[in-house]
């Protein structure tokens, strides 16, 4: 039997044929993000296991409408004032001894299929809805439009297969354009509640099937939300085992599919979504045919470098290759009614924030543009390969600055002052969204934008931000990183003027490890070579400053192994370069 979201695709590809109606889909690029997060299920707390996001940059533990319109510099959606969420299970393929954590592309579907109650106009999701669909539990599938909105599909499945499009545990084929869940949200709003205890009772499906009426309850009708997420299956390099049930395992462990849920935050501009459904009669399902997404249209949107700037769990998923075992406690489950009991053994990771990290003895004060010239020049260490906050600020401190400041990913300043009018919060539009080479589970400032930090000591170090600007969302750590020091000493070129180039490639999100101690060595011993030579060639003092700055020759070691940047694949000819003075990014 033909599942009932498939005849909902089917009957949004035929309406094109039928009548004018409100619909587009959003096809973004590649995903925001992996991680243990969920804003609705889990606020404020590591997530019980791993979900696959689409959506705004300002992704967090926690959802506040307000927060993520103001904080949130891109989304990997080509409609850039859609600054929604979208998520689900993250998919591994497991071989027996290792999970591989398998990619996974969206298609978001808006359609209009329901009426609704009274037959009053559809309406915009209001500021701050959440919602839920699916059952994270189930394991029996009723006839209810909920059951039946929520299946797999086996895209490019051999004609003379048949396929169970609710269960993938009986199956001998990788499906070779991908393994595809497809989710129907409610569609019918109490027009009171936001959220509810179970995050489903405050939204419902229509009477009938999903083209039916809001029921009476539930009056207000949206556009239908409705996801195929695909996931890559078809890898040649994933060696299947067909004797075995379980070589796709979601990541709470369900080996059947059957749990299979999704989940959606509103981040849109509520009166272009209004606008949307009022105006967006047409026969073509795509943006460009919509008036109200004007600004996006005839641009196919990429944006490799959205990447979260949110709290996020410190621990590896399985982006950087197979893991053991599955993050959090997700025992194998295949067809137990219930979840087999946990015994694994681990500690929760902590939520670390993607942004400023703490660090002792340093008050981070936030991200200040430079438009109208440096703020520190007293020392500047530049092309630094495994710089981290930690680093720079370590190499600072050595030194005696007061001020220490990290800027386009690889490169470290340090003074006593800050010049040419430099303050945090006088742009309220500059972003410091460029990871560190040396982490980049970290922020290193941005293009002439630098995150700035003062040195303190006691009860002075607030651990803060000293000023955070309403848009900027250079929110603090929320753990406190200890400052690594060493031996070495830093340069200062003597001038404001610098030529180079650095790559931002939008990397997905990795945690950096330590450099062995030799590395480090070798690397604060250049340093030093680099600094002598230059002191000798212009017959200044080492670190070339005021008298105010210290003579002594000292700098920080950077020990953190430079991250391995995992490009998007964008063609140059969607690849936008920024043009600076003193180097060029792209």
């Amino acid at each position: 039997m033909l599942s009932h979201t498939l005849l909902a695709l089917a009957a949004f590809m035929s309406a094109s044929t039928q009548s004018v109606s409100a619909k587009w889909i959003l096809r973004p690029t590649d995903p925001l993000s992996y991680g243990r997060l969920d804003s609705i299920v889990n606020p404020g707390e590591v997530s019980t296991h791993v979900h696959v996001f689409h959506g705004a940059s300002a992704l967090g533990s926690t959802y506040d409408y307000d927060d993520i319109r103001a904080r949130s510099k891109c989304t990997t959606v080509p409609v850039q004032d859609d600054l929604s969420n979208y998520w689900v299970p993250a998919l591994y393929f497991y071989d027996g001894n290792e999970y591989t954590l398998l990619g996974a592309n969206v298609q978001i579907y808006y359609l209009d299929r329901v009426t609704t109650y009274g037959g009053k106009p559809r309406q915009a999701y209001p500021k701050g809805l959440r919602m839920l669909a699916g059952k994270p539990n189930r394991r029996v599938i009723t006839d209810s439009l909920e059951d039946q909105s929520i299946n797999w599909g086996c895209i490019g499945m051999p004609p003379n297969k048949e396929w169970d499009f609710r269960n993938f545990q009986k199956k001998q084929w990788t499906c070779p354009l991908g393994l595809r869940a497809q989710i129907v949200f409610p569609s019918c709003w109490d027009g009171k509640n936001l959220d509810s205890a179970d995050h489903k009772s405050h939204v419902a499906y229509p009477v009938g099937d999903e083209i039916g009426e809001c029921p009476e309850t539930h009056p207000v009708g949206f556009q239908t939300v409705f996801y195929e997420f695909d996931f890559k299956t078809d890898d040649k390099s994933l060696k299947y085992d067909w004797s075995r049930n379980d070589n796709w395992v979601l990541a709470n462990g369900d080996t059947t599919g059957l749990s299979i849920h999704a989940d959606f935050t509103n981040g849109w501009n509520v009166t272009l979504l209004q606008d949307a459904i009022d105006n967006c009669q047409t026969n073509d399902a795509g943006i460009d045919a919509c008036p109200a997404f004007a600004p996006w249209h005839s641009n196919v949107y990429k944006n490799p470098g959205c990447t979260p700037i949110g709290d996020y769990p410190d621990e590896e998923v399985g982006t950087k290759g197979p893991i053991k075992a599955l993050p959090g406690c997700n025992p194998l489950w295949g067809d137990e009614p219930t979840k087999p009991t946990c015994t694994q053994d681990g500690a929760t990771p902590q939520l670390n924030r993607l942004l400023s990290p703490n660090v002792a003895g340093w008050n981070p004060l936030g991200c200040a543009s430079e438009a109208n010239g440096m703020a520190l020049t007293a020392v500047s260490l530049k092309d630094q390969m495994n710089l981290t906050v930690s680093s720079c600020l370590a190499t600072c401190k050595a030194g005696g600055y007061s001020y220490a400041g990290v800027e386009f990913g690889q490169e470290c300043y340090c003074d006593n002052k800050l010049n040419n009018g430099v303050s945090v919060g006088s742009d309220q539009t500059v972003q410091c969204t460029i990871k560190c080479a040396g982490d980049s589970s970290q922020f290193c400032g941005g293009n002439r934008a630098i995150n700035l930090y003062q040195a303190c000591e006691g009860a002075a170090c607030t651990q803060a931000p000293a000023s955070k600007p309403a848009s900027t969302g250079q929110n603090v750590a929320a753990e406190s990183v200890a400052a690594s020091a060493g031996t070495g000493a830093a340069m200062n070129t003597g001038s404001a003027m610098n030529t180079g180039a650095a790559m931002n490639t939008g990397a997905a999100m990795d945690t950096a490890s330590k450099a062995p101690a030799d590395t480090a060595n070798n690397m604060a011993s250049t340093a030093a070579k680099q600094a002598t030579s230059m002191a000798a060639a212009s017959g200044s003092q080492m670190m070339g400053a005021s008298s105010a700055a210290p003579t002594t020759s000292a700098a920080a070691s950077i020990v953190n192994k430079a991250v391995e940047t995992q490009t998007t694949g964008a063609s140059p000819a969607n690849t936008k370069c920024t043009k600076r003075k003193r180097r060029v990014q792209y």
